[in-house]
């Protein structure tokens, strides 16, 4: 099965479960919330014996064929059924508690956490607009103008991208990496990379399609 880390009050990761439902696959979102569920297990080392539980149903690491991160990190917002003086602590717990059984798990994670980000590198925009200057791509780090979002799955544009955009995003999103990203540029004639989102969006249709026969390749 197939598993969606994300907030519970983020439409992106619910939007692409039930893209991918719709269509067959046995999906689940998994959210800050289910690992307060009792039955959640890390064995480092031994990816076979990790456990989750979500919805009431536990699932050991050989069941899950991929997981896509959604979420940047753990917040005390995601915690409303926790004592509110507890919250902070809670989040980064469970925060630090994700990291880790995400890293334990044998199956692709896309994108692969860091302890900056659990939905990918997390670069800040100074750290793309260093990968961009490398590259020789133009870069405006302190932009606060109008900007486009192009979302890339394995290095290539999805959806309805502008013609001078598709080549540079695609060409930084290689370099930097990442199989799954929503890069910013600026609305100009030459347009400059701004940055990257926190998370990528990929609940559209033209993202979610992608990304599941990205997966299936895998």
């Amino acid at each position: 099965m197939l598993l969606v880390v994300g907030s519970g009050f983020d439409k992106q990761p619910q939007r692409l479960v039930e893209r991918w439902a719709r269509v067959g696959v046995d999906v689940a979102l998994v959210t800050p919330a289910d690992l307060s569920r009792p039955g959640w297990r890390l064995r480092p080392g031994r990816p076979q014996e990790t456990r989750a539980a979500i919805s009431g149903r536990l699932i050991s690491g050989d069941e899950i064929d991929a997981v896509v991160s959604l979420l940047p990190w753990v917040g005390s917002y995601d915690l409303p059924h926790i004592i509110e003086d507890d919250r902070d602590y809670v989040a980064q717990e469970m925060g630090s508690f994700l990291l880790a059984w995400l890293l334990t798990l044998s199956c692709p994670v896309v994108e692969r956490p860091t302890p900056r980000s659990l939905a990918g590198c997390g670069r800040s925009v100074f750290e793309w607009a260093a990968v961009a200057e490398s590259m020789g791509i133009d870069r405006a780090p302190c932009w606060v103008g109008p900007i486009v979002a192009v979302t890339l799955v394995g290095g290539r544009a999805v959806g309805d991208v502008p013609r001078n955009l598709a080549a540079p995003a695609e060409a930084l999103a290689t370099t930097a990496a990442c199989s799954l990203v929503t890069l910013w540029f600026t609305t100009e004639w030459r347009p400059r990379v701004v940055g990257a989102d926190v998370r990528p969006e990929a609940g559209c249709d033209a993202a979610a399609d992608a990304l599941l026969d990205w997966l299936e390749r895998r």
